[in-house]
C-alpha cells in the first residue's frame, strides 16, 4: 500500500491504512451517544460464513478505551430455513443473555426471504438493528475526519489488536537544555508508527532509548550499541536513526554513521536491530 500511495503521488501523511475493526469503532462512535451507550454488536455475512464483533467500552480510565472483541463464526447453509436456524443459533452462542444497545449486520445476503426467525430473535430486548454494506466505508471515511477536521473522539482510545502500546524516545541536548525526544507515540497502528531523524553524538558509542508503556506507565531503557563507529573528536559524528515497526510488538531500528561534512566523511556504516517488548 505504501508503495502505491508513492506511484500515485499520494504524501504519506494524507493517507491511512485501517483495518475494519477500527472502522467499526469510529463508525458506531459518530453515531447517537444512545447506540452506542451498553456494548454492540457486528455480524458480518460473506457467502456462507457469518462472524461476529462485540464492541464495548471501558470508563474507568481517561480517556474512556474502546475494545473490539472477536466472536465465534459459523457457516450458513444455502438452503433457507436452515440458513435461518444457522444464524439464529449463531446469534444465541455470541450475544447470549447479554444487553446490546444496537446491532449491525453488514451483509449483501441478508435477505428477510430466509431471515424471519433471525430478525425476531435480534430485535429482544429492544435492541435497535440497521443493516448495509457501506458500514466499514462510513467508518474509514469518519475516520479521515477525525484525523484532519473534528477531534470529536479524543475522550476515546481504541485499543485494537494492531496499536502500539509503548511509546519511544530518547534524552538528550537540545538547544543546550537535557530534554525528552519522543520519537514513536503510543496508541497509533503499527503499520502507520515510523520516525527518522538525525542526531549528534557526544562522547558515546551507543544509542539509548527509553521505553514507557501506555497503560502502566512503567519506563525501561533499551541500549543499542554502534560497535564499529569511527573515532572522531567529540561532537563530530552525525547518526542518521530510523524506526518503524513490522509488528504490533516489534520495532526496526536502522542508525547510518554521516560522518561531519568535509572534515570527517561519512563512512555510512549501518547498524540494524530488532527491539521487541522490553
Amino acid at each position: 500500500m505504501r508503495e502505491a500511495y508513492k506511484i500515485i503521488g499520494l504524501p504519506r501523511g494524507r493517507a491511512y491504512l485501517q483495518e475494519h475493526d477500527e472502522s467499526f469503532y469510529c463508525h458506531v462512535l459518530n453515531q447517537k451517544p444512545e447506540l452506542w451507550s451498553r456494548k454492540v454488536g457486528l455480524f458480518f455475512l460473506k457467502d456462507e460464513e457469518a462472524s461476529f464483533s462485540e464492541l464495548s467500552i471501558s470508563r474507568k480510565t481517561k480517556p474512556a478505551t474502546v475494545t473490539v472483541k472477536r466472536g465465534p463464526k459459523a457457516a450458513l447453509s444455502i438452503e433457507p430455513m436452515e440458513r435461518d436456524r444457522d444464524f439464529c443459533h449463531l446469534m444465541g452462542e455470541a450475544m447470549g443473555n447479554e444487553i446490546y444497545s444496537s446491532v449491525f449486520l453488514v451483509s449483501e445476503e441478508f435477505d428477510l426471504a430466509w431471515a424471519d426467525n433471525s430478525l425476531r430473535q435480534l430485535k429482544k430486548n429492544q435492541r435497535r438493528i440497521f443493516g448495509g454494506t457501506n458500514l466499514f466505508a462510513q467508518g474509514a471515511c469518519f475516520s479521515a475526519r477525525e484525523k484532519v477536521e473534528e477531534r470529536r473522539l479524543k475522550g476515546y482510545l481504541f485499543l485494537g489488536n494492531d496499536l502500539v502500546r509503548y511509546n519511544i524516545g530518547m534524552e538528550m541536548t537540545i538547544n543546550g537544555s537535557p530534554a525528552y525526544y519522543a520519537l514513536i507515540a503510543a496508541g497509533v497502528n503499527w503499520y502507520e508508527a515510523e520516525k527518522e531523524c538525525e542526531l549528534i553524538l557526544d562522547g558515546t558509542e551507543e544509542l539509548e532509548f527509553v521505553v514507557s508503556s501506555m497503560e502502566s506507565g512503567k519506563r525501561n531503557r533499551y541500549t543499542m550499541k554502534l560497535d564499529g563507529l569511527p573515532k572522531r573528536p567529540l561532537k563530530t559524528t552525525r547518526i542518521r536513526l530510523r524506526l518503524e515497526y513490522d509488528s504490533p510488538v516489534t520495532c526496526q531500528i536502522t542508525a547510518e554513521d554521516l560522518g561531519f561534512g568535509d572534515m570527517f566523511p561519512a563512512s555510512h556504516k549501518i547498524w540494524h536491530e530488532t527491539m521487541g517488548e522490553v
